[in-house]
């Protein structure tokens, strides 16, 4: 496949050597006259691999993308969606599931480029599916919410569906499933959060959220907390096994629409219709930061808290890649990857993770040593 040049812009920011990259009407990246960032790296540095980064990027025309950062070159293109693609899940960097408002989901090999579609059961009418997340680890499933608020388990291996659940609820907004034990909080159009098994679709506990719909969740399954974000801006913490709220995070004037936690580093990222997105301290349910920029509400949100940045999408398919520190000087921000094709999912993709046994203190260790060894010349 031929490489596509993108158009990189030089700005003052620490961002580090991540290039900015703009995308043309026509579908192909435009040359642009500026030479981009210098790359700052020791040879161990390169045998490690550190400074890679990627992204993910679904458009509205079904295609799927995987974009180096630090080059702007595209490095594969999937395509198989015939419609805008409404989420993503990958295992770095040999797969990924997406799904479409056209009803298909996709089995991705990251390192071939080819795909499989899901093989959905008779029984089901093809709908747009909203929420999709996989257990890449021994389970090797996937399941998703439709908007007839069916949800499939899917096999991985055979490419097949497993079960529908015996469930039907309203509209499935958001999945958070703990696959360790069977079980996913899930947030629907019938305006309410409820805790169902992932085995037979039973109602293990409800929530009491009245009036406001479930939009987003992020799950600490250890811990039993979780972090929602709901259709009237407010993001609130509950505790799972009191079935109860314990603070809330006011401050978006939309719905919340994206979302991203740290919860050892007490940190979360939420993005809104409000065109804004919030870097929040959970520990004091304190907004510490407000990035603005984007001209529309934003559509998706993707975080890599070891790397220290984040890249966000909006509805009119402009992407903007920015610091996700306390604080920052400047926000640096991606150009804008627009015209009649908009940017829809996005994952951002990187080398090194950091690991969930690690401590906060070793946590905080990584993500330092991560942004030094990404320092501009």
């Amino acid at each position: 496949m031929t490489q596509r040049q993108a158009s990189i812009t030089r700005r003052p920011s620490n961002l580090d050597q991540i290039a900015n990259f703009e995308r043309g009407v026509s579908g192909t990246f435009e040359r642009g006259v500026s030479a981009g960032f210098n790359r700052a790296h020791s040879d161990e540095a390169e045998e490690d691999n550190v400074g890679e980064a990627y992204a993910l990027v679904g458009h509205d025309d079904g295609r799927i993308q995987l974009i180096d950062l630090a080059t702007g070159n595209e490095m594969k293109l999937f395509d198989g969606h015939k419609d805008y693609i409404t989420c993503l899940d990958s295992h770095w960097p040999k797969e990924a599931v997406s799904a479409a408002a056209d009803g298909t989901i996709f089995h991705w090999n990251l390192e071939d480029g080819s795909g499989v579609e899901l093989t959905p059961p008779e029984e089901l009418l093809i709908t747009c599916v909203r929420s999709l997340t996989a257990d890449w680890n021994e389970k090797r499933l996937a399941v998703s919410g439709n908007d007839d608020g069916y949800f499939v388990i899917w096999d991985l291996a055979t490419h097949q569906s497993q079960k529908v659940l015996s469930c039907k609820v309203g509209m499935i907004f958001s999945i958070c499933a703990d696959w360790t034990k069977m079980r996913m909080l899930v947030g629907h159009g019938d305006n309410d959060l409820d805790l169902l098994s992932l085995k037979d679709g039973s109602r293990l506990k409800a929530y009491p959220v009245k009036h406001y719909l479930v939009t987003v969740i992020d799950v600490c399954w250890p811990k039993a907390r979780a972090l929602i974000g709901f259709d009237n801006g407010v993001l609130q913490i509950w505790g799972l096994p009191m079935a109860a709220s314990q603070s809330s995070l006011k401050g978006h004037k939309g719905t919340i629409t994206a979302l991203s936690v740290q919860w050892k580093l007490k940190r979360a990222i939420s993005g809104s219709q409000d065109k804004s997105v919030r870097l929040w301290n959970i520990q004091r349910s304190e907004c510490i930061r407000i990035v603005s920029g984007h001209l529309t509400g934003l559509r998706s949100l993707c975080v890599d808290w070891d790397l220290g940045v984040a890249l966000s999408s909006a509805w009119d398919g402009e992407m903007q890649l920015w610091e996700i520190a306390d604080e920052v000087d400047v926000d640096s921000t991606m150009q804008p990857v627009g015209g009649e094709v908009r940017a829809g999912a996005i994952a951002l993709l990187t080398v090194k993770e950091a690991k969930d046994e690690n401590s906060e203190e070793e946590a905080e260790e990584i993500v330092a040593d991560t942004r030094d060894a990404f320092k501009l010349n």
